[in-house]
């Protein structure tokens, strides 16, 4: 009988720590990308030296096509619909599944308004099917040139990275105690602007991925036509007089 108390006791015990292991990992998993961490919405910064290299390349090679090619400069493009549909909801819905699909987001969605973001490679033939929905009554496609702001961005980056190189580089050859404060004081400064014009590019790298495609509905606009109603009235005095009996 002792032996029977000790299984339960050491049962009991067993079971508390498995609950308490799943209660901790359940925990963990809401604070490591759940769905309040705000940087799933944000535009992804270099997270180590190379791969801001790789960005830097990258960028270069952007604005070296754009000028040998006008089809190529960089362009933030934007388009929005209008369209007449008696089943507005499904439209909406249809939109926001096709985003998703092609990899894109939703900003906002409501009855009569959806406005997505889509990769802008997809974006031409997004808006050729969605033409197909429904009677346009509105289309617009607006495009902003992008590429003489972001030259001086990256610009502005490569020449304040040069300068913390050579300030780290001072730091490393001085051994004065009011010279390094200095330096150091100035590295922070430099230091918070990289940070700013890295952020900036990463938001305007973004604004060139994807397009902004903003879609609304209505209801049919049924033509008042006054023949239609001469035509009733017509019926109407036919079908009066065929009532009476002219004596």
């Amino acid at each position: 009988m002792p032996s029977y108390t000790q299984g339960i006791a050491r049962f009991g015990q067993i079971a508390a720590s498995v609950v308490l292991a799943v209660l901790v990992c359940s925990c963990s998993s809401k604070k490591i990308g759940g769905p309040f961490d705000s940087s799933a919405n944000s535009a992804p910064l270099p997270s180590s030296r190379s791969e801001a290299v790789d960005l830097a390349t990258q960028d270069r090679d952007l604005l070296e096509l754009a000028e040998g090619d006008p089809r190529a400069r960089l362009i933030q493009s934007e388009a929005e619909l209008t369209i007449e549909a008696v089943h507005q909801d499904s439209l909406h819905l249809r939109l926001v599944y096709q985003a998703e699909l092609l990899g894109g987001y939703v900003v906002e969605s409501t009855r009569q308004r959806t406005q997505v973001r889509v990769p802008a490679g997809d974006f031409k033939a997004l808006f050729a099917e969605m033409e197909t929905w429904g009677k346009v009554s509105r289309r617009v496609i607006k495009g902003a040139d992008l590429t003489d702001s972001f030259r001086d961005l990256r610009m502005e980056l490569d020449n304040i990275e040069l300068r913390r190189s050579r300030l780290l580089q001072l730091l490393g050859q001085t051994d004065d105690v009011e010279a390094k404060l200095r330096i150091e004081a100035e590295l922070e400064r430099v230091s918070i602007q990289i940070d700013r014009l890295t952020a900036t590019l990463a938001a305007a790298r973004h604004e060139l991925k994807f397009t902004t495609v903003t879609m609304e509905t209505t209801k049919p606009n049924k033509d008042w036509k006054p023949g239609y109603v001469l035509e009733g009235l017509g019926l109407v005095f036919k079908g009066v007089r065929s009532l009476l009996v002219i004596r």
